[in-house]
């Protein structure tokens, strides 16, 4: 009996000071974070996008070709979560390509979203900050799609 209670104990007691069972990886924060932007865009939120973004600090890279001449241009996330206000639900699916994470403060994410007519491989930069992952960094290419 006795044998048995220590037994009981000793299982308890690794259960409640060992880390949870529950807590969350980073890989998973890093998916977590990844979806809020994939989600928030999906149902038009940008609050739920803003949550994905380190907004005083991220930009979003565009390089466009206008009359064959090609240009780089920064988006801060912030503005870039605003044309999410108000916009209507998309129709989109997305998965996750790649995830790689260095030294348990930066991620890389390769993100690739399929909607009618396009595709999306987006490309993502994450630092975990004060126990946070954020994007601080957003680019992407586009495919037409023959439909």
């Amino acid at each position: 009996m006795i044998k048995s209670l220590a037994v009981s104990a000793l299982a308890f007691a690794s259960f409640v000071l060992a880390p949870s069972a529950f807590s969350q990886t980073d890989e998973e924060a890093v998916r977590e974070t990844v979806l809020h932007y994939f989600e928030g865009g999906n149902t038009g939120s940008p609050d739920r996008v803003a949550q994905a973004f380190d907004t005083e600090n991220g930009h979003f890279y565009v390089r466009r070709t206008t009359d064959g001449e090609d240009t780089i241009s920064a988006w801060p996330l912030g503005e870039f979560a605003s044309v999410f206000s108000n916009a209507p639900p998309y129709e989109r699916a997305g998965e996750f390509a790649e995830i790689r994470i260095v030294d348990d403060s930066m991620a890389f994410v390769h993100f690739i979203i399929t909607m009618p007519g396009r595709e999306f491989d987006d490309f993502f930069l994450l630092y975990k900050v004060e126990g946070d992952w954020r994007i601080v960094s957003k680019t992407a290419s586009l495919e037409l799609l023959e439909e």
